[in-house]
């Protein structure tokens, strides 16, 4: 059986190894004078992760004479980082649409699944 003191040291040596960094943010909604919602992105701070394919091919479908592309992700965080399904994620130029976040206890590092609509950044805030 895994001890604690076991599962301490795997979280260490994933952290470890995670090469990146993003930046998370977060929407606060709101109600303007005129009454209309209002959505403000804030950043709520920058973690180590790694980030890489699900799929090797992006999915591709034409609306409205555009071309949208969009690929899936896994993105690695630090066990107890405070992310949500309604968060996204920048990094280098690259956002990131948070579709998955595991909520398990015994893991070594917090595995979740998200988005990139386009290959784009979408600035925020």
């Amino acid at each position: 059986m895994i001890t604690s003191t076991d599962l301490e040291y795997m979280k260490e040596v994933e952290e470890s190894a995670m090469g990146s960094s993003g930046t998370i943010y977060r929407a606060t909604f709101g109600t303007s004078v005129l009454g209309n919602q209002s959505e403000t992105w804030s950043a709520i701070g920058t973690v180590i992760c790694d980030i890489w394919p699900i799929n090797r091919t992006d999915r591709e479908r034409l609306s409205e004479g555009l071309v949208l592309s969009e690929s899936d992700y896994f993105i690695s965080f630090p066990v107890g980082t405070d992310i949500t399904i309604s968060d996204i994620v920048e990094n280098e130029a690259q956002t990131y649409q948070m579709t998955f976040v595991p909520k398990v206890t015994w893991q070594t590092n917090l595995r979740t699944e998200a988005k990139n609509y386009n290959n784009r950044s979408i600035v925020k805030g």
